[in-house]
């Protein structure tokens, strides 16, 4: 998997735990929807600037977020 893939799932992950849609988190993010799937699906490399912007509004360090990332999520 990669790290644009993991990363994606991470935020999903975030995302259905705070029961938020993909657009209630877009929104929080100041993104635009079809790029949140697009980011949770692993189709493209995020910028640090939108990966911020999608950690912070799930309440999370980037860092943190990164780092759940690296390890193993079982799937």
């Amino acid at each position: 998997m990669t790290l644009s893939a993991a990363f994606g799932l991470q935020i999903k992950q975030r995302r259905r735990q705070l029961g938020w849609s993909q657009e209630e988190l877009a929104d929080r993010a100041q993104l635009d929807r079809t790029f949140l799937g697009r980011v949770e699906r692993g189709e493209f490399r995020i910028t640090l600037e939108n990966a911020w912007a999608l950690s912070n509004a799930c309440g999370e360090s980037l860092w943190t977020v990164l780092k759940d990332a690296e390890a193993p999520t079982g799937t």
